[in-house]
């Protein structure tokens, strides 16, 4: 287990009415059947949800468009613990002059523009519970581009980093200990990456067996990939329970039944995946998969497309929708 900054675990009795930790109240007792960590074979016991509610639509201001790729389980600073509450998201959005930023969008603080210093085009991809983002930049008049971390959400301390001799860098999951995925490549073939800052930096490639090309969408705790493959007829999910120390492992494929593509994006602590299909007969759905069981998410309207890309540990999905007008925009869809 890794986790970012030596918490300790405390096992409560379920169904304990007034417990206070770490300056929180279990209201109105402890929650018997939901787990919000990676705990070691807790994933067996994970609540599922066939009802929710889709926020309006999630569109920087005065943006042409916006779009939805992250959430994570923060709420004022603090863990999630209590109705009403929705975890911060990252995305990207479009300028009127048609220049690309990243984006954080805090219940509280509300939108807050990222921007890779000296970078023309930068898109926001990835947050964990540390509220550390992951994302990349461009420069159109050098020809530069890469990844870069950034700490707690704030805009003055930026790192950039792209996988040694690969020409495109493009981190899209980040977990609490600090791991990043992605994928890279001369373009093509592309990659996809593990790219461990606690270990000096160190860099894993990702490269599912006979598959064309790999894209690393989201890790979680456990240090399980969740992402995606393409071959010669079909792109498909994947995930690979990645063993230290040389991150590789087994891979095992994962695809929305009956679909001509599956685009697995991520993958949280409950071992819930996250990610978005088509049909031959239906717009882009989205879709969360857990051992044997699907859910579809369609965001409310006629011909509407829905990507989701990210679900956090208390069952809340985020991703973006493209109206019948064909503009993008982000949303987050809550558990009832």
């Amino acid at each position: 287990m890794y986790w970012p900054n030596n918490q300790r675990m405390h096992q409560f009795l379920i169904q304990q009415a007034g417990v206070n930790f770490g300056g929180v109240t279990f209201s109105p007792y402890v929650d018997e059947d939901i787990d919000n960590g990676p705990v070691v074979n807790a994933n067996t016991g994970v609540k599922t949800y066939s009802s929710y509610n889709y926020s309006s639509s999630i569109n920087y201001p005065g943006a042409i468009v916006s779009e939805v790729y992250s959430i994570n389980d923060i709420w004022d600073g603090s863990m999630i613990n209590g109705p009403g509450q929705v975890g911060q998201v990252v995305g990207q959005y479009t300028d009127s002059s048609g220049v690309q930023h990243g984006m954080l969008v805090d219940g509280l603080v509300g939108y807050t523009s990222i921007d890779y210093p000296s970078a023309t085009q930068t898109v926001a991809t990835g947050i964990n519970n540390s509220s550390q983002i992951v994302g990349y930049w461009s420069n159109s008049t050098s020809g530069q581009s890469g990844g870069f971390y950034l700490d707690n959400g704030t805009c003055s301390n930026y790192c950039s980093f792209s996988y040694p001799g690969g020409a495109d860098t493009t981190p899209l999951g980040i977990n609490d200990a600090g791991q990043i995925v992605g994928t890279y490549g001369p373009g093509s073939p592309n990659y996809g990456f593990l790219y461990y800052r606690g270990k000096g930096g160190a860099f894993y490639s990702i490269s599912y067996p006979g598959g064309d090309q790999t894209l690393a969408g989201g890790i979680n705790g456990d240090g399980t990939v969740a992402g995606e493959y393409s071959n010669t007829t079909s792109i498909n999910g994947f995930v690979e329970y990645a063993i230290p120390p040389s991150w590789t492992g087994t891979f095992s494929q994962e695809d929305f039944g009956g679909a001509l593509n599956t685009y697995l994006m991520g993958i949280n602590n409950d071992n819930v995946m996250t990610g978005y299909y088509w049909t031959s007969t239906s717009p882009v759905e989205g879709f969360q998969f857990y051992n044997v069981f699907y859910t579809s998410f369609q965001y409310p309207g006629t011909g509407v497309s829905t990507y989701l890309c990210s679900t956090n540990d208390f069952g809340q999905a985020a991703g973006t929708y493209i109206n019948a007008n064909g503009y993008d925009f982000g949303f987050v869809a809550v558990p009832q």
